[in-house]
């Protein structure tokens, strides 16, 4: 008859059931927040705490046992390996052990993992035949690896490609068996499946696709698989590999709400409202996620609640950047079997380095994006693929021809994100309210935190928060820029003037001097016009010599801008001369309505720069660019349309 364990503290403690990555994660994050909290822990395992997703590295050699340990950073935090929880009684709030013993809870918190997924092929049970899921198979493998000679991987996922690289290290024949057409059919398309396949293709790696086992053959051990195309393969090993079912046998039996796996509301809480489930065996809006990261979301999430603290789950991106046979392989959102090729539009790039990279958009909404090779968008890819963001024609255009979304950007700087992107999605904050705080003199990652709670949840996008910090350094105003503005704030109104004004009506008498003369007198209309002509030429000019060739003996660029402006004013003042506002007609009408449409665009542009040190410097970067390339384009004809005018008038 067990007994109950008796507690040192009068309140019961929080059980946590399960020492996998986000049982840790959650004491962990519990004991940042309190660190007197009492908190038992169970788990099933015979070794302490490690890292679930270095078991292909350890099974490989390239990292030790003692490398990827994970505990639990307190040691007043009770723990009993070896020692499986086998029943919960909600009523009396106890949960019991293998051994009889019960422990009673205030707080209960399911972190129970799941299982690998034993497909029911004959021969299965067949000595020799392993899973690839926990550090005791790790074990069994790494003795087994030694002898093998020829051994099958069911399964070219992720886990089948880590366990076929990890057992071809003592040149062992391997051959991965996937029943889908491609390997990774999760995360991959066709077109990348390919260019995996090739690789492991290349590395000796045997495949066979779009085939199953149907047998596997043997009296007492592994001796050869027989797969539905009729071939049969000797072997001595088999790895499944065939996915996971989330554990939850013991929620079902407990009473709780189970489905694939055991049912959980935004605050984690199962149908029991003082047991909580996190990790790949909770289910959340009829998703689980069978990835470490969302365990981490979660695991916070629950912390920061039963500390009293506002903080709710809505769900997560499914996103994977891995290392697959020494390939990076990168994806995110609905890629692989989530595709419905029929509506989706799907657009590639790739060039003959190993960089392909795919995009998933619906509706022209980003939904997925998947790659192999480096990618430094793709932090920012996550982020478009979380907000659904959408993307234009051009830009499409642009990733098919360069693998790149964002024109003249930095990417990789979190500060050149649009300010409505998620930072923080625990708590909603957006890199705007970020930018503006940190523009109001917040200098720090605590004092952030405090003032928005980004990454006081799970903490995941603190790096985020840091890179902004570091990027956002204040912008100080450019040399003379009160000039410039207020000498473009004078253009634009004199713009105005040209584009609201009518043209001053000729005189009725010619005795005296009228000021119709100015644009009726030849030699005062040539005098003007070469005038207005030669400063539209030396601002063309000599802006274009230093910014192209960076010839320093014009002066600096910032004085250049003013002179610029300066010139433009004077243009337009003589233009008022030479026409009267009177826009003419033809050849004409066209010279003068380009010039025109050019000093509106370069206004905009020396305003633009008047400011930068008001805006934030990704918004400079990315209009700078914009408006740029419209004032080129809007000034080249001028000079063609500028000698028509000339040669016409002397022609005439």
């Amino acid at each position: 008859m067990g007994s109950i364990i008796n507690n040192s503290q009068n309140t019961d403690p929080i059980v946590i059931v399960g020492t996998g990555p986000a049982g840790i994660r959650v004491a962990n994050e519990l004991l940042e927040l309190n660190p007197i909290v009492n908190i038992v822990m169970f788990g099933d395992e015979p070794w302490e705490p490690y890292d679930r997703i270095a078991l292909s590295s350890l099974l490989a050699g390239e990292v030790r046992l003692d490398e990827i340990s994970n505990r639990v950073s307190s040691s007043s935090v009770v723990q009993h390996h070896n020692c499986r929880v086998v029943s919960i009684n909600k009523i009396e709030k106890y949960v019991a052990d293998i051994e009889g013993n019960k422990q009673s809870y205030s707080k209960l918190i399911l972190a129970i993992g799941s299982s690998a997924h034993i497909p029911s092929i004959p021969g299965v049970n067949l000595k020799n035949t392993y899973t690839f899921r926990k550090l005791t198979d790790i074990d069994h493998l790494m003795a087994r690896r030694i002898r093998s000679r020829c051994t099958v991987i069911v399964g070219g996922g992720l886990l089948g490609l880590e366990a076929a690289r990890a057992m071809q290290k003592n040149n062992t024949r391997v051959i991965i068996i996937e029943h889908s057409t491609r390997l990774m059919s999760r995360q991959l398309d066709d077109n990348l499946a390919e260019v995996l396949l090739n690789e492991v293709l290349r590395l000796g790696i045997e495949i066979r696709t779009a085939s199953q086992v149907r047998n596997i053959c043997g009296e007492h051990n592994v001796e050869a698989v027989e797969l539905n195309t009729g071939e049969s393969i000797e072997c001595d090993s088999i790895i499944l590999a065939t996915g996971i079912r989330p554990n939850k046998d013991i929620a079902l039996t407990a009473g709780l709400m189970v489905g694939r796996g055991i049912k959980v509301n935004n605050t984690l809480q199962t149908s029991d409202p003082d047991i909580f489930a996190i990790g790949e065996c909770c289910e959340h809006k009829g998703k689980i996620y069978g990835l470490v990261a969302p365990g981490y979301e979660q695991a916070a999430v629950v912390a920061r609640f039963l500390n009293n603290e506002d903080a709710q789950y809505l769900g997560s991106i499914t996103s994977t950047k891995l290392k697959v046979i020494g390939l990076s392989v990168k994806s995110v959102g609905e890629t692989g079997d989530q595709i419905d090729h029929i509506t989706d539009q799907i657009v590639s790039y790739k060039t003959g380095k190993g960089i392909n990279r795919t995009l998933v958009l619906r509706h022209r909404k980003l939904i997925g994006a998947m790659g192999i090779g480096e990618w430094d968008e793709f932090l920012r890819i996550e982020e478009a693929v979380a907000s659904k963001r959408h993307f234009w024609p051009w830009q499409l255009g642009k990733f098919s021809r360069t693998g790149g979304l964002w024109f003249g950007e930095n990417t990789q700087q979190v500060s050149s994100w649009p300010a409505t992107a998620l930072i923080c999605n625990c708590k909603g904050v957006s890199r705007g309210e970020l930018s503006k705080c940190i523009s109001q003199g917040v200098c720090s990652i605590e004092q952030l935190q405090g003032e928005t709670k980004a990454s006081t949840v799970c903490g995941s996008c603190k790096p985020l928060l840091m890179s902004l910090l570091g990027e956002s350094e204040s912008v100080k105003p450019q040399i003379a820029y009160k000039a410039l503005g207020i000498l473009s704030i004078i253009v634009a109104m004199l713009l105005s003037v040209f584009l609201i004004g009518k043209p001053i009506p000729y005189s009725e008498s010619v005795n005296s001097f009228n000021l119709d003369n100015l644009w009726i007198d030849p030699l005062i209309k040539q005098i003007t016009g070469y005038a207005i002509a030669s400063l539209t030429l030396i601002g063309i000019v000599f802006i274009t010599l230093r910014k192209r060739l960076d010839v320093k003996i014009l002066g600096e660029f910032c004085y250049l801008r003013v002179s610029h402006v300066v010139l433009s004013l004077l243009a337009l003042t003589l233009l008022v001369v030479h026409t009267g506002f009177n826009w003419g007609n033809n050849l004409n009408f066209l010279l003068l309505a380009t010039f025109i449409a050019a000093s509106i665009v370069g206004v905009a542009l020396s305003l633009l720069n008047a400011n930068e040190h008001k805006v934030s410097p990704a918004l400079i970067k990315r209009w700078r660019h914009n408006i740029s390339q419209l004032h080129i384009v809007v000034t080249w004809p001028l000079p063609v349309f500028l000698g028509f005018h000339i040669t016409s008038v002397y022609y005439f």
